[in-house]
């Protein structure tokens, strides 16, 4: 059986289309036999969705600023 160390190495560096069949078998039956790599998968799924989101979020314009915030800006 894979070790949990090899689990987890493997699946947040290589993305699971890129394995061999065998590999992607190795690491189905890691994850029915080992709750906590289910666990940590689903775990890592989540923060993967959470950062994709906030990139999202950083690639999107400003709004514009209104005219009161502009004057405070610009003044000396």
């Amino acid at each position: 059986m894979m070790p949990c160390r090899e689990f987890v190495e493997t699946i947040t560096t290589e993305p699971v289309g890129a394995l061999s069949w065998s590999r992607r078998l190795a690491l189905g039956s890691h994850r029915l036999i080992c709750h906590r790599c289910r666990a940590f998968e689903a775990n890592n799924r989540a923060l993967d969705n959470l950062l994709q989101v906030h990139r999202q979020r950083l690639e999107e314009p400003a709004p514009p600023a209104d005219e009161p915030l502009k004057t405070r800006v610009n003044r000396p």
